[in-house]
């Protein structure tokens, strides 16, 4: 799924979704404020692996506040068989650094 922003006069965007525009499902608004999160689990945070969690794209209706929530692909993440060896690497890297 392709996202594509337009940015109005007034600092909001319109999105299309491939070819579909979006439109808040609460009252209907087709102008948003584009934000990101980070979905953090507690134990990706205590492994220090909590760069390999979800991220989400939030557009925020400017008329009501709704927010939609889009999962991002995970193509920029290591695979999952890469992640023993990634995780040994922190450890190894916050031994060094005497935290």
């Amino acid at each position: 799924m392709e996202f594509e922003e337009v940015r109005q006069e007034d600092g909001s965007i319109r999105v299309r979704l491939d070819t579909k525009p979006l439109a808040c499902l609460v009252c209907g608004n087709d102008r948003f404020k584009r934000r990101s999160s980070l979905l953090n689990t507690r134990g990706g945070q205590f492994l220090g692996v909590g760069w390999a969690e979800d991220k989400a794209t939030n557009y925020v209706c400017t008329n009501c506040g709704h927010i939609l929530l889009f999962l991002a692909r995970k193509k920029d993440l290591p695979a999952l068989e890469e992640l023993p060896g990634v995780v040994k690497k922190i450890f190894k890297d916050k031994g060094k650094t005497g935290h």
